[in-house]
């Protein structure tokens, strides 16, 4: 029992320390809302919010950010740093 419980504590806190979070809302028909994010120890590190024209495509940009956020992260962040000429 006691190892069971240590590790439903580690599962929690490795959860609760860094997570990837992925979401959408449809606003009509042809109009998501889909928000993406990291979270690191309870504080939102990164996240971008982005309109979908089909709930498909949103929910292509949800899998694909669930699946590939740790690559696509630093990828992001290198395009928003390039100075551009």
């Amino acid at each position: 029992m006691r190892v069971d419980s240590n590790f439903k504590n580690e599962l929690e806190t490795f959860e609760n320390e860094h997570s990837v979070i992925a979401e959408y809302i449809p606003r009509s028909e042809n109009d998501y809302m889909v928000t993406c994010k990291i979270i690191d120890h309870n504080d939102v590190v990164f996240e971008v919010k982005t309109f979908a024209g089909s709930g498909e495509q949103a929910k292509e940009i949800v899998d694909n950010w669930k699946k590939h956020a740790e690559e696509m992260y630093p990828e992001i962040l290198s395009i928003l740093t390039q100075e551009k000429s």
